[in-house]
């Protein structure tokens, strides 16, 4: 992703873009804040558990080997969940296994048995490295049974005794509980390998609101391209959320390869990309990536090999743009700050609406539901889930009688209406190095695929006293002291090393020239 400057913006000059971002031109109804986990705060709880920093976004990836820490780190990952071995101080392959996630910084969620267990407990327990502890993965699906195959699933029962077990060893870190594909399935049917008990009609999805309690972190096996209709990535996203009554951040695994090399997938990088912002959107509090491939061959690492190197750049060109939008993503969404129509039946815009600096934030996807599906077994959820993590749903003629019919079956026009915006602002799509006039708070974009997906930042806040544009360090007011943390962090990346957050004004995940010159601008209007 290249900067954007502020040429490319097309303003007549930098005080305008000072000026449209600002503050309120008029008295503006109060904003509605949906439902939401609580963000950075949720962890502040856990004197050990992830870090609380509003510029601290969960980027994880799913058992790897210590030694890799410092290529994940690289392409922007910023957790481990799970190991090989567990959390333990020394394995026979790598050596010492803690001293080497320190020196990357790469914390890491592992096994309380083992980590624990043994002479090194005592340090364990006190390790800043270690964020929090696992629960049995995928519980609901069916167990392997010692003389092979498989038996039914661990019921909800069992697993929240084993939660309760973790928290009274530990209550100073998390427990996260991952969760496996039947989170996806409808309520009339089941997903053949949760066992024979467990897939019931009577069970349907009963269980999950009883599983979520097992956990502080929550998160679902969802494979959709491997597996599943791409929707499915929001499907779970939203249904966790709802099942744990919007009290516990949620996380989704992101598939990055076609891991068993099976001849019907066709995942992209695009598609990669498409999964990370769709859960976003429907408001996951991180990202999860499962990196393992097990056919042709066995790659536990797959985007460190020479074939997959188009997926490695679309995971740090991902991590670099979520890290820089950390601050926006780690505040409450808007539910009432606008309305979304689609030019097409057959397609569905998802949003997240986002106030930061003085600006607001629209995140959108076109990833509507397929024909005669609905997101979740409740009634009650049948056409509204989809708003949850969503500011409003989309206004379409395939909303007719209620039900949602969609299909996210090609291109469409999004028209977006924004609540209490002058006659004139400016929407950058971050990324795309262009922009789109904002006419009385309404604009249109083109999502030319399904799960198409723009992110943009529109230069105004209607609400009053909205933060001061420029005012980096938050202390109420723009003067040298901003200008000079912006000076410190040019030429800086998201993700990287050096990178200061707060120096992103354009939140484009790169420090430059055009950060640089809307704080100065800022200044001057100051004085």
């Amino acid at each position: 992703m290249q900067p954007t400057k502020l040429y490319q913006l097309g303003l007549g000059s930098v005080t305008a873009l000072v000026i449209l971002c600002a503050g309120a031109v008029r008295t503006p109804a109060q904003d509605i804040y949906l439902p939401w986990e609580g963000g950075p705060a949720y962890y502040a709880q856990f004197s050990l558990g992830p870090s609380s920093s509003p510029d601290y976004f969960m980027r994880a990836v799913w058992l790897q080997s210590p030694s890799k820490a410092g290529l994940y780190q690289a392409v922007g990952v910023n957790q481990f969940v799970g190991l090989w071995d567990g959390t333990v101080e020394v394995n026979l392959k790598e050596g010492p296994i803690l001293p080497l996630l320190r020196r990357y910084n790469m914390h890491v969620l592992g096994d309380q048995e083992s980590g624990l267990a043994g002479a090194d407990a005592a340090r364990h327990v006190i390790d800043p490295i270690i964020d929090g502890w696992m629960q049995v993965d995928e519980p609901d699906n069916a167990q392997s049974l010692p003389g092979g195959g498989y038996g039914d699933c661990i019921l909800p029962s069992a697993i929240i005794s084993k939660y309760k077990s973790l928290r009274v060893a530990d209550p100073k870190r998390p427990v996260y509980l991952g969760l496996g594909q039947g989170t996806g399935f409808n309520s009339g049917s089941c997903y053949e390998g949760r066992g024979g008990t467990c897939c019931s009609a009577a069970r349907g999805l009963n269980d999950y609101p009883v599983y979520v309690q097992g956990g502080d972190i929550l998160a679902s096996d969802v494979y959709p391209e491997n597996d599943a209709p791409l929707w499915w990535v929001g499907r779970t996203t939203d249904r966790l959320r709802y099942w744990s009554n919007y009290q516990k951040p949620v996380l989704q695994d992101i598939e990055l390869v076609n891991f068993s090399n099976g001849s019907s997938v066709t995942l992209t990088p695009a598609e990669v990309e498409a999964e990370s912002w769709m859960t976003i959107i429907h408001g996951a509090r991180g990202l999860l990536y499962f990196v393992h491939q097990f056919a042709p061959v066995q790659e536990e690492d797959s985007i460190f090999h020479p074939e997959h190197a188009n997926v490695k750049s679309a995971v740090a060109q991902t991590n670099m743009q979520v890290a820089a939008l950390a601050r926006v993503l780690n505040t409450p969404s808007v539910g009432n700050g606008l309305r979304v129509a689609s030019s097409s039946a057959l397609a569905a815009i998802n949003v997240l609406l986002k106030r930061y600096g003085g600006c607001t934030f629209l995140l959108a996807i076109n990833d509507g539901l397929p024909q005669d599906q609905t997101p979740s077994a409740n009634p009650i959820e049948e056409t509204s889930l989809f708003c949850r993590g969503s500011s409003l749903c989309t206004d379409s003629p395939a909303k007719a009688g209620g039900a949602l019919s969609m299909s996210p079956a090609g291109a469409t026009t999004a028209t977006f209406t924004l609540r209490d915006f002058p006659a004139h602002a400016t929407a950058i799509v971050l990324g795309e190095k262009r922009q789109i006039p904002v006419n009385n708070g309404v604009f249109s974009d083109v999502f030319a695929t399904s799960y198409a997906w723009h992110l943009y930042q529109i230069l105004l806040d209607p609400n009053p006293r909205a933060a001061l544009i420029g005012d980096v360090n938050g202390d109420g007011k723009v003067d040298a002291s901003d200008v000079q943390i912006v000076k410190a962090a040019i030429g800086s990346v998201a993700g990287q090393p050096g990178y200061d957050p707060r120096a992103d004004v354009i939140r484009d995940g790169t420090v430059d020239s055009a950060d640089l010159a809307i704080v100065e601008e800022a200044v001057r209007q100051s004085r």
